[in-house]
C-alpha cells in the first residue's frame, strides 16, 4: 500500500490534470488516435460517477481521502461479458490492473464473474487516477481489449512536450531488429497526427511496430498524460 502522505500529495496533482486523465481515456480518443489503435475493445460498459464512486469506495486510501464509508459496491450490468469467447486485457478507464496478474489476462467462461472479482481489487495507483473523475462527475467505462501478445514487437514511447516532439525512446526492440532513418520518421509522423487532435499538449505517446520491413506499420498501443507536480 502507497503511503497515505504521498497518495495525497499525488492527488493533488492529478486533481489538476482530471481533464487530461479523461481525454487519454479510449473512449474519449480523437479519430486519429481510435484509426492507430492496436486494438478496440470487444465490449464497453458504461460506468457513471457514482458507481465509480461505490467502486473506489473498495480501497482504503481512497476512503480516506474522501471520507466514503466501504460499502457494497453498487449494481451495474456485466451479464454482457459473458458473451466474450476468447481471452481478454481489462481497463478500467484510462487504468489497468498491471499490479495485479490475475487480473491483467481474463477470459471464458464466466468473464462476467471475473469482471466482478477484478472491480473488487482496486489498487492505490487506480484508484489514484480514478478519484479525479469521480470528484468530477465524469463517467467512464470498463474495457475488455482482446488478448494480443505484444512482447515480440517492437515497442516506441514518443514524448510530446507543448504539443511537439521532443524525443523518442526505445522500450524494446524485437529480436534482429535494427532502426533504420524511415522507421523513425514514421513514428515521428504518427505520433504527430495522434498528438494534433487531443487537447492535452504534454503526452507520452506509446507505439508499436508491427511490420519491420519497408511499410513499417505503426499501431497505437496508450497515451498517457505527462502530470507534473
Amino acid at each position: 500500500m502507497m503511503n497515505y502522505d504521498v497518495y495525497e500529495h499525488t492527488y493533488a496533482s492529478l486533481e489538476r490534470a482530471v481533464d487530461a486523465i479523461a481525454e487519454t481515456s479510449f473512449e474519449n480518443w480523437p479519430p486519429s488516435a481510435r484509426r492507430r489503435a492496436f486494438a478496440t475493445p470487444l465490449l464497453s460498459i458504461p460506468i457513471g460517477p457514482e458507481i465509480l464512486k461505490g467502486v473506489l469506495a473498495i480501497n482504503p486510501s481512497y476512503r480516506r481521502l474522501s471520507g466514503a464509508r466501504e460499502t457494497p459496491r453498487p449494481a451495474f450490468d456485466l451479464s454482457n461479458a459473458e458473451t466474450i469467447n476468447t481471452d481478454f486485457f481489462p481497463k478500467f478507464g484510462p487504468v489497468s490492473w498491471k499490479e495485479i496478474p490475475a487480473h491483467t489476462r481474463l477470459g471464458p467462461p464466466r468473464a462476467d464473474l471475473q469482471l466482478e472479482q477484478a472491480l473488487g481489487s482496486i489498487t492505490d495507483r487506480m484508484s489514484l487516477i480514478l478519484a479525479p473523475l469521480a470528484a468530477q462527475g465524469i463517467p467512464t467505462m470498463l474495457h475488455a481489449f482482446p488478448w494480443l501478445e505484444i512482447s515480440g514487437l517492437a515497442e516506441v514511447r514518443m514524448t510530446m512536450i507543448d504539443g511537439k516532439l521532443k524525443r523518442g525512446k526505445w522500450l524494446r526492440r524485437s529480436p534482429g531488429m535494427r532502426p533504420v532513418e524511415a522507421m523513425r520518421a514514421v513514428c515521428a509522423d504518427t505520433a504527430r497526427e495522434i498528438a494534433s487532435e487531443f487537447q492535452t499538449r504534454n503526452l507520452e505517446i506509446d507505439l508499436c511496430i508491427t511490420n519491420e520491413e519497408t511499410s513499417f506499420v505503426v499501431k497505437l498501443i496508450e497515451v498517457n498524460p505527462l502530470i507534473g507536480d
